[in-house]
């Protein structure tokens, strides 16, 4: 028998959190666990650090507020923020590897300085008229070497290392009519962090697709949401393929290993076209996710598919992400909804957003909108972030 460490529920405690000025569009830690970042829907991008007793494992003492977080890092984008995603390597002690991209309506991809705020590079795809075309989603190779893209029925593979157009082309759709791929706004990818060489993407057609990560070649087509899919993720391990949509309040879990499977449907409350997030742990056993409904949930998938999840958080506000920390026994969550959500004709979730010219690129700090220190941690901010202390179990594993 050998021994690891299972999450404890039981014991959250709030250590800190931040304040937003608008409508947070989830969070997602740095693969280092020592940041996290976050987008809104003011086209700002900050970045959070951990304090370090939130790092060496304590919490708020008895009776004392959560801190309150400023943002150390913030670029802004100039137009709605369609998605953005770590470098996978990314390590604070090698400030070569800090960096994240990001995509927003009609602009380019932007690579990110986490240290700085600076521009790193520019990765532009352009459509039939030789326009730029926006990115509706991002995710990196394991390696960081590439970047994968999803748009209108193609995804685009970008080298991180040259700035520029796109490498590689691989459409996923010959028409938007077309019978048979996948069709529609290319909303959610995921490469598979377990190396088996595959990456799933989902569309607004409410469709899955797997691909292979070496050229493109479709492996399947998975169903089953009533509408858009807006996230997609693969477990640590590689088994399990959970997709997310709107206005559908099933995660689907997929048996990679015997495509078009459904393993269990996990129920969360998501009515609307907001995208709620979820997280898998490092084990590969617990789902996390938002709910509209104001609560964070846990799923064990190692239960009875029938079992019900565990309730973390409770809010007065939608909870838009729940995301387990990939190191420490800490849980983000992300509250607040859209007040001036919209669907566009082309299907898209995303908000009209601000008209207003912003100089591309510019790095800031404590100049930046909110980014002043805090006076006072509120306790139901309607747009805000939360990072919760939780517990580890040591737990009995029989060795193979």
């Amino acid at each position: 028998m050998s021994t690891g460490w299972d999450w404890d529920f039981s014991c959250a405690q709030r250590v800190c959190g931040a304040e937003l000025p608008d409508c947070a569009k989830g969070l997602k830690w740095a693969p280092d666990g020592t940041c996290f970042l976050t987008a809104c829907d003011d086209n700002w991008l900050r970045i959070y650090e951990l304090p370090a007793h939130v790092l060496s494992g304590g919490g708020a003492e008895q009776g004392e507020a959560a801190e309150l977080l400023a943002p150390a890092v913030s670029v802004r984008e100039s137009e709605t923020v369609y998605d953005y995603c770590w470098f996978p390597r990314m390590n604070s002690a090698d400030p070569t590897t800090c960096c994240f991209v990001s995509s927003s309506r009609d602009q380019p991809i932007h690579l990110w300085d986490a240290f700085t705020g600076a521009l790193r590079g520019t990765y532009a795809a352009y459509n039939q008229l030789d326009e730029v075309a926006a990115a509706y989603s991002l995710a990196f190779s394991n390696d960081g070497a590439r970047i994968f893209c999803g748009f209108e029925r193609a995804v685009r593979v970008f080298d991180t290392s040259r700035s520029g157009r796109q490498v590689e082309d691989r459409p996923t759709a010959t028409t938007k009519r077309a019978q048979d791929g996948l069709r529609g706004m290319l909303a959610s990818i995921a490469v598979d962090p377990s190396g088996s060489g595959l990456y799933a993407v989902g569309s607004y057609s409410g469709a899955t697709g797997v691909y292979t990560e070496a050229d493109g070649q479709l492996v399947c087509l998975l169903g089953g949401h009533t509408a858009g899919v807006t996230q997609v993720t693969f477990s640590p391990d590689g088994r399990t393929l959970v997709t997310g949509a709107r206005r559908d309040g099933r995660l689907l879990c997929w048996d990679v290993r015997q495509t078009g499977r459904v393993l269990r449907a996990c129920e969360r409350v998501a009515d609307s076209n907001q995208r709620i997030m979820f997280s898998l742990d490092s084990g590969s056993r617990w789902l996390a996710s938002g709910s509209q409904d104001g609560t964070a949930l846990a799923f064990d998938l190692a239960a009875d598919a029938t079992a019900p999840p565990l309730v973390l958080t409770r809010s007065a506000h939608a909870v838009n992400a729940a995301m387990l920390h990939p190191l420490l026994p800490l849980l983000g969550v992300a509250t607040g909804e859209r007040e001036r959500a919209f669907l566009a004709a082309s299907g898209s979730d995303s908000d009209s957003g601000s008209e207003e010219s912003v100089a591309e690129g510019e790095p800031v700090g404590a100049d930046a909108p909110s980014a002043r220190a805090p006076s006072a941690a509120a306790t139901d901010h309607p747009h805000a972030i939360a990072v919760h202390k939780v517990g580890w179990v040591p737990l009995a594993v029989v060795a193979q």
